[in-house]
């Protein structure tokens, strides 16, 4: 949605609305933590508060890179707004497709700058942008406290590298990662609804994998198959994506490959839809025509029949059970005992699953919440607000989302298993 922020139109997902509630409950757990400023840097953060969205953020990128990090966004109890701090050349993304109305822009004392205006400083040469915010901060007296970093978000070296620049400055920093998750833990509605939206998306992905798996096709193929279509109905480049089929049936996360798939083949499609960066998960078995058992072990052949026989009943199960603010252990508690009724139990791989939200390509695992059913998650709760996925431990994963009102199932495939 495009509005005006400090006389800028904006290009970002969320109402105005939505980002000011987001900080102002950020300030409210900082202060009954203690905390004056929180300083983050990973790209979930920076999206949450502001709707940046890069494919390069160079945090995760060597250390020959240090003098370039990190973009970042500072929030201080004591002030209305956030700081956002970037690179010259990022400003254009920062001041139209964020909802920032504090810019600091840092320009490079090695390169030219083009007309970007370099409000906050230079980078010196052999120094680094970290090192310039940490003197930018101090300099407009935000340093009243010691900084809440996000010390397990990215490698030792930048960890350090932020650590370092604050102590230079005289502040001292903390571990502050879980109180980001705590933050966004509890979705709004508007982001479950782009959850929501990504598995519709995702759905779209299996359509167009019943439409074009066939002998010969790669994984590869069929994938690119899948995204472009996913493309064309608001998806986005999403955080994972998992086929294997063949004599690679049943591993684990790897990557499509160049391999043919042939007649007979089981192939299993587990893909992520993104709407917004709002993800969602989805995974489903298909078969080339009648299943070839010569090509498979007995052990697979066995796993493979269970799916098919059992998974509309449990899809029926989870449908039965699911209501908002249930108890985590009521519901994998239950699954857990319709298992054994059904004979199943420990034949499965993983009865369980994990936050769904915010999600960059190279990870599927971006929030804090995990469930499966040999966890004691105590009084812990499918509060409304949480969107989850849902691995049937038989390679057919769904995500759940949490309303006010109402628990849905979000992907509207099938569970059975399908034949092309």
């Amino acid at each position: 949605m495009k509005y005006e922020v400090n006389g800028t139109m904006r290009n970002v997902p969320f109402a105005q609305e939505e980002y000011d509630a987001r900080l102002a409950h950020a300030k409210k757990i900082m202060r009954e933590n203690g905390v004056d400023i929180l300083f983050l840097t990973s790209p979930e953060a920076l999206y949450y508060f502001s709707g940046y969205k890069l494919s390069w953020y160079r945090v995760n990128s060597k250390k020959q890179w240090n003098y370039y990090v990190p973009a970042s966004i500072a929030i201080h109890v004591d002030h209305d707004d956030f700081a956002f701090m970037d690179v010259a050349g990022e400003e254009a993304d920062v001041c139209e497709d964020t909802v920032s109305k504090d810019i600091r822009i840092f320009t490079h004392a090695g390169r030219p700058t083009y007309g970007i205006s370099g409000n906050a400083g230079t980078i010196p040469l052999g120094g680094t942008l970290m090192g310039a915010i940490a003197k930018n901060l101090k300099e407009s007296g935000w340093l009243t406290g010691k900084v809440g970093i996000e010390s397990e978000k990215h490698g030792l070296h930048i960890t350090k590298l932020i650590n370092n620049a604050f102590v230079e400055e005289g502040t001292e920093t903390f571990n502050a990662s879980e109180m980001f998750d705590i933050i966004r833990q509890i979705k709004s509605k508007s982001e479950l609804d782009y959850i929501v939206k990504s598995a519709k998306i995702a759905d779209v992905a299996m359509d167009a994998v019943k439409e074009y798996l066939k002998p010969g096709v790669t994984e590869n193929e069929l994938y690119a198959y899948a995204a472009y279509k996913m493309s064309l109905s608001g998806g986005e480049l999403a955080g994972c994506a998992f086929i294997h089929g063949g004599n690679r049936v049943l591993r684990g996360h790897n990557f499509p490959s160049h391999e043919k798939l042939e007649q007979g083949d089981v192939v299993i499609v587990d893909l992520f839809g993104s709407h917004q960066r709002y993800s969602s998960d989805l995974s489903r078995l298909f078969t080339i025509g009648d299943l070839d058992a010569s090509r498979y072990t007995d052990d697979q052949i066995a796993f493979l029949r269970l799916a098919e026989k059992y998974h509309p009943l449990i899809r029926e199960k989870v449908q039965s059970i699911l209501k908002p603010n249930m108890l985590i252990n009521d519901f994998t508690g239950e699954l857990k005992e319709f298992y054994k009724e059904l004979g199943i139990w420990g034949k499965q791989f993983w009865l369980g699953g994990y936050d769904m939200g915010i999600l960059w390509p190279g990870d599927c695992c971006g929030g804090a919440t995990v469930y499966d059913a040999d966890m004691d998650k105590k009084d812990q709760r499918f509060v409304p607000g949480t969107a989850v996925n849902f691995e049937t431990g038989f390679w057919v994963i769904d995500t759940l989302v949490f309303y006010e009102d109402k628990a849905i199932i979000a992907g509207d495939t099938p569970w059975d298993i399908v034949s092309v």
